[in-house]
């Protein structure tokens, strides 16, 4: 019951974020048709694909954590490169919104950490989720990995050096989140090696 409690509490968070991240492409595509383009509501709709929630909770709190810091630093880089002035300020408000959505869903991971009855389980939860995102990140289906990876290849065709992801604060946010000594991105492979040992250990064996 709890648990089930918990899903609703997100379910509505996410509800409220979600209406604030419909709003960020319909602001580009209000400068678009300011500027004489128009885009038709198929395109709209394939742009908005969203993807399916994760079985653990903690684990979809964490890659909407990971994805909203990314999405936060690569609107703040889209405006550093000075594109047309509106274009800037719009990219400035949005990488606002995603930093308050990121933390956001960081206290809320706290919370569901702290409450869950195998914390542990929880955080080793987390760490993989890291994992795939550093190691693994073309396998990632979160529109975010998936935007920026499109971006990405069309970034040097306009004279724009690729976006670097924040992977070191990304790190020092997990740690933060699950309690363990991570500061940087090379400390996750010996916690992540000795976090499941911990968790097998004390788990039941089938």
């Amino acid at each position: 019951m709890e648990s089930f409690r918990q899903r609703c509490r997100f379910l509505a968070v996410d509800l409220g974020l979600f209406f604030e991240e419909t709003r960020h492409p319909m602001s580009f595509l209000r400068w678009l048709e300011l500027r004489g383009e128009k885009v038709d509501a198929p395109f709209v709709a394939e742009g908005r694909q969203s993807t399916p929630f994760m079985k653990s909770l903690v684990g979809t709190l964490a890659i909407n954590i990971i994805s909203e810091m990314t999405a936060a630093d690569a609107y703040l880089y889209m405006a550093g490169f000075k594109p047309e002035p509106l274009i800037a300020n719009i990219s400035q408000r949005i990488a606002g919104d995603e930093a308050r959505h990121g933390a956001s869903f960081f206290a809320y991971a706290r919370r569901a950490i702290a409450a869950s009855a195998n914390p542990d389980r929880d955080r080793l939860e987390v760490l993989k989720v890291l994992h795939f995102w550093l190691s693994a990140s073309k396998n990632v289906s979160h529109p975010v990995n998936q935007a920026m990876q499109r971006v990405q290849a069309l970034l040097p065709a306009i004279g724009v050096t690729p976006f670097g992801p924040p992977q070191e604060r990304i790190a020092q946010a997990v740690g933060l989140l699950t309690g363990l000594p991570i500061s940087k991105a090379s400390d996750l492979a010996p916690q992540l090696l000795e976090h499941t040992k911990r968790v097998s250990a004390l788990e039941p064996q089938a």
